[in-house]
Order: C-alpha cells, then structure tokens, then sequence
C-alpha cells in the first residue's frame, strides 16, 4: 500500500512539473502519420478499453521531427475506437524550443491537472498514515525533541 501511494505521488508530480515546464513551448503545425487502437481485453468481462497511438511529424526550424507523445503522464483509454485523429491530419503540437525532438499534443488541461494534484495530495496522505511502524517512531521522536 506504501509503494503505491508513494508510486502515485511521485506520478503526479511529475506531471505537474511537465505542465509547469512546458509553459514556453511552442505551439507548432504538425501532421498525423498514424492512429491505431490497443484493444485491453477486461478480465472480469465487462467493456473493454482502448489505448489510442497517435504518431506525428512536425518541422521545427527546418528540421523534421517524429513524435508519439500525447499528453504529459500515462496513456489514454477510450471505451470505443474514436475518429478524432485521422491519417494525414494537421493538427497543433507543443514543441520545447531548448529541445525541439520533445513535443505533445496536450501541453495542459485544467481538469487532470486539478485530477494529478488530489491524487497528489491524497497519495502523500496515505503514504504518511501507512508508514512503517519503524518510521513513526522516528517521527514521534522528533517532535517531541522540539
């Protein structure tokens, strides 16, 4: 329980410092290469999910670039194949301008990033009401030395 909450905070700050830092990236015209949906069989037989792979090409001061990358943390899943990218598409990417091989589609979203910060805050709780007895210990012992 420990490893996940701590897995999850470390997560979400990641993501928040991937919004935080991106803030100067440029928006830049891209093309889709390719769209294809993972199908993830759901064990217990209820709906099954798909992972969308969005692939494509932008040119940044002459150079041309290949990326994947679609939002800033894990991957997204949808209950139904969509046609929201198609082949060949033009579509807006964030490029980093310190280092133009890093782009995303979705450079921020209020809503996950709101999302990230209470599975932050939550997560951070749960690993300091979950700790190891040994760690409480040392957290008593240092409080009561103030």
């Amino acid at each position: 329980m420990l490893a996940f909450g701590f897995f999850w905070a470390v997560h979400s700050i990641y993501v928040i410092y991937s919004y935080l830092n991106s803030y100067d990236w440029v928006e830049t015209p891209s093309q889709v290469v390719s769209v294809n949906f993972v199908r993830h069989d759901d064990s217990q037989g209820r709906q099954d999910t798909y992972e969308r792979k969005v692939s494509y090409k932008y040119s940044y001061f002459g150079q041309e670039f290949l990326s994947d990358r679609e939002s800033f943390g894990f991957v997204r899943f949808f209950s139904d194949p969509n046609e929201k990218y198609v082949s060949k598409q033009t579509i807006n990417v964030y490029v980093n301008p310190n280092s133009p091989s890093q782009s995303v589609i979705y450079r921020f979203n209020g809503a996950t990033f709101l999302m990230q910060l209470l599975i932050m805050l939550i997560s951070f709780g749960g690993v300091y009401l979950f700790r190891p007895k040994w760690l409480k210990n040392i957290t008593r012992r240092s409080s009561k030395e103030f």
